[in-house]
């Protein structure tokens, strides 16, 4: 995770410096885009955070992301900038969210929300279409976290939030709502 974190900081000082150039205001130069966040490092920090709230062992999972000693499926999306990309067909009893926009700071919020599939498949993936509406096409749909969370807080679906900071250790801090 180090590694990523400083390729990910390298890359945000460059842009720093290409919008301060000349040649970014005459639209001569590209900003560099930011490196999406590794599956293999979310669906980590998502079963270490899992463990230090609940003390449940989480482990890697063919069909879901994550899968506990009971048999519950848990999805993981992170995501940087972009809209996450979920599966034609969504077979999960819980969806974890993780904001990585601050990784580079080592500063992550996770979304754990309590819904499985079939209710999730409810939700809009844009004003017009549902996750089923996506799911009767076969097609990936493709959202953004914030458009969802804004469904999300006129649900009775619970969404808990969690301050995580990766330092040396984990640290996890559950949050009322975050900023």
């Amino acid at each position: 995770m180090k590694s990523f974190l400083e390729y990910k900081k390298v890359v945000s000082l460059l842009n720093l410096k290409i919008q301060s150039s000349k040649n970014y205001v005459k639209a001569e130069t590209k900003l560099i885009r930011n490196p999406n966040f590794p599956s293999e490092l979310s669906e980590n920090l998502v079963k270490f955070v899992e463990k230090k709230l609940s003390n449940r062992e989480l482990q890697w999972n063919k069909g879901s992301d994550l899968l506990s000693i009971d048999n519950k499926r848990y999805e993981v999306k992170c995501f940087v900038s972009g809209p996450s990309t979920f599966s034609s067909k969504l077979f999960f009893d819980s969806i974890f969210f993780l904001d990585a926009r601050y990784s580079h700071q080592g500063i992550f919020i996770l979304y754990k929300i309590e819904c499985d599939g079939n209710i999730f498949k409810r939700l809009n993936v844009n004003s017009t279409h549902t996750f089923l509406d996506f799911e009767k096409t076969g097609k990936r749909p493709r959202c953004n976290f914030f458009f969802l969370l804004s469904q999300l807080r006129k649900t009775n679906i619970k969404v808990s939030y969690y301050y995580v900071v990766v330092k040396k250790d984990i640290s996890v801090k559950q949050i009322e709502f975050p900023v």
